[in-house]
């Protein structure tokens, strides 16, 4: 075989991502995976370009290239490397063994075919390369990335095994571990897993670092390791986040507990699983970093104090580090409640501190709240300037504006936000006297509210606070204040709110918040004139279930219902807690008969749980829906909710286990 171009890597999935770009261009390709396989192939004619690896497994890229030299060959050299050369070698490099360029993997394939053409436009091969179809290449780097993302699990597995073995003693596998982590780095930076390249480009540095007999700190470099270990297995788990994992049971909310307590450890799982949570556990840093990279998590509680050197808010620290992790909802708990570990859990991110000792059921009691997906923040601005808009936005912000200020209490209604920004100047309204009407204004007493002022000193903030204000800021503030004063008063309103709006047991709205939302929601759909369903769902036979399960027992089934229908239907529809055995859903812009297929099927998948109850027996229960659409069956929440209440019933008469609509 004859090709125009030597591809000599160790690495076969970069050698095809080589091939596969240069092979569209219209060069022909030979491969090569060690020196020995290599040097023959130089013998063939028509070999203008050879691609050379830095590091191979019987020597280095340096040492083929001057055997090619010292052959007399002539023809051109890219010498890519995962790492960069002290400029000695870079020297050697260019000028004395006469290499094209010096790359730096990962390499995209446009710079590769950029460097490639002027390599062997230098000696003298001048002939144009066809242009690629775009389509044609791109579909090619397709097909390799889906190949790499099927093999980069055991690539990394290979450095886990190889870093296991090297803290058994094993004086070899830290090399193994430089080795694999130098290949990784250039692959997975080369097919976009750019967490992944990171992670085994730091990892390769750590191995070097830990050869080291005379290191001064070696504790730190393992941990180190352990934290990027997980970092390239949790990178590789993002990359694929949204291929359907099959068999996953995608209703139940997933927890870590990191805890030094087994006997809290081992009770929790029997504990969420009746209250429909998957509890995952840990007791150090590097279980912790084990669990964290394998699964998908929705929050984390960690005690203050575990065994070994690292406290929670250093595994905390490290949880956070990995790819997906950033805004991982945390908690923690403490026997000692003292301020500093009160600041210290703060400051690491957590949203909760539970003053020891917990329980099994004071951990799952948080999940509801803690693992809860936050709303966005929705701003509305009454006055100011526009530019104030595009800050907001791009932190993630919903934000609306009123062209008048008259029409500042009909929008309130209409979007119900969480933050209202007013301008003391107005057209034909003060500022301040506006604010003072929405204080004045049931419902919005407690809506956090930021005035905007260009004057200055104690007196126009007096002025903002006596007005009712939150806080004052000048008209024009910078985008990093404005963004960090909205999203502290809305994140303490919630947190005062949410103790309120919430059901405890479920997570679901309250009734009389449930009712407001409602309320809104009936305004905008009368001016866009859309439909909306309200649906009531109950438990079929509830008043017998004490006498087989008891009471505590039926606490959780409908705490356990509620959590389902959580997690089912659109993030959008509004659910809530309607009374001991009522839950009440609202789908909002669906007729009726859409709104029955969806709660039909629901019904169906409670109907075939089973729950847990006293002596570890399990029971079934079924359930049963009455529906009412608006217009047609009412205009308001008490209109809508009888003529539910109204089928729901006609559905008991009938036996149950059945949706019945108006």
């Amino acid at each position: 075989m004859s090709g125009d171009i030597l591809i000599l890597d160790d690495d076969p999935e970069f050698r095809a991502f080589v091939s596969a770009v240069l092979s569209r261009q219209g060069h022909r390709c030979v491969e090569a995976g060690d020196i020995a396989s290599a040097l023959p192939l130089l013998e063939q004619d028509g070999i203008h370009l050879c691609v050379v690896d830095g590091v191979l497994p019987d020597g280095t890229g340096i040492g083929f290239i001057e055997a090619l030299r010292a052959r007399g060959w002539g023809g051109a050299v890219l010498f890519l490397s995962a790492f960069w050369w002290d400029q000695g070698t870079y020297r050697l490099l260019t000028e004395k063994l006469g290499v094209s360029q010096v790359m730096q993997k990962p390499v995209s394939a446009r710079e590769l075919l950029v460097q490639v053409q002027a390599a062997l436009e230098l000696v003298g091969d001048e002939t144009p390369s066809p242009a690629p179809a775009e389509e044609d290449l791109d579909q090619d780097l397709s097909a390799l990335r889906r190949a790499f993302t099927e093999r980069v699990d055991g690539r990394i597995t290979a450095l886990e095994q190889a870093a296991a073995d090297a803290r058994k003693g094993d004086t070899d596998a830290l090399e193994r571990l430089r080795y694999a982590a130098e290949k990784l780095h250039g692959a997975a930076g080369t097919y976009d897993f750019e967490q992944v390249s990171a992670a085994a480009g730091r990892i390769e540095r750590v191995a070097e670092a830990l050869k080291d007999p005379a290191l001064p700190d070696p504790r730190r470099h393992w941990d180190e390791l352990t934290v990027l270990l997980a970092r390239a297995r949790a990178g590789a788990r993002v990359h694929r986040v949204n291929t359907p994992v099959a068999g996953r049971d995608q209703e139940r909310a997933r927890v870590l507990v990191v805890d030094r307590s087994e006997d809290l450890l081992d009770k929790l799982p029997a504990v969420g699983r009746r209250r429909e949570v998957e509890i995952v556990r840990a007791n150090d840093l590097r279980e912790t970093m084990a669990v964290a990279a394998e699964h998908r998590l929705d929050a984390a509680i960690l005690g203050v104090s575990l065994d070994g050197e690292r406290d929670g808010f250093e595994v905390a620290a490290a949880l956070r580090s990995l790819p997906g992790l950033e805004r991982l909802p945390l908690a923690f708990h403490a026997d000692d409640g003292s301020p500093g570990n009160r600041l210290a859990s703060v400051n690491a991110g957590g949203r909760l501190f539970l003053d020891g000792p917990v329980t099994p059921e004071d951990v799952v009691d948080v999940v509801g709240t803690l693992a809860a997906e936050p709303e966005p923040i929705r701003v509305l601005r009454a006055g100011g300037p526009d530019s104030l808009d595009a800050p907001l936005e791009r932190a993630g912000f919903e934000v609306h504006a009123v062209d008048h200020p008259l029409h500042l209490l009909d929008a309130l209604a209409r979007i119900n936000p969480d933050l209202l920004i007013i301008d003391t100047v107005l057209p034909g309204l003060s500022g301040l006297d506006l604010c003072r009407s929405v204080r004045a204004t049931a419902g919005w007493a407690l809506l956090p509210i930021l005035l905007l002022s260009d004057l200055e000193g104690d007196a126009a903030r007096i002025a903002a606070l006596d007005a009712g204000a939150d806080d004052a800021l000048p008209r024009r503030p910078s985008g990093a204040e404005l963004i960090a004063r909205v999203r502290l008063r809305v994140t303490r309103a919630r947190v005062v709110t949410g103790r309120l709006a919430r059901d405890p047991l479920t997570g679901m709205l309250a009734r009389s918040v449930f009712c407001d939302y409602l309320d809104a929601r009936l305004s905008e759909a009368r001016r866009r004139a859309e439909a909306l369903s309200l649906a009531l769902i109950a438990v079929d036979g509830y008043d017998g279930i004490p006498d087989r399960v008891g009471h505590a027992v039926r606490r959780e089934l409908m705490g356990s219902i509620g959590r389902i229908l959580t997690h089912r239907f659109r993030k959008h529809d509004l659910r809530a807690c309607w009374g001991e055995n009522r839950f009440v859903l609202v789908f909002l812009d669906e007729r009726p008969t859409a709104a029955r297929l969806a709660l039909t099927r629901v019904l169906a998948e409670l109907r075939e749980r089973s729950f847990l109850g006293h002596g570890g027996r399990r029971f079934r229960v079924s359930c049963s829906a009455g529906v009412a659409s608006f217009p047609v069956a009412g205009t308001s929440v008490e209109e809508l909710v009888d003529a539910a209440e109204a089928q729901l019933l006609q559905a008991f008469e009938r036996g149950g286990d059945q949706v019945r609509v108006r």
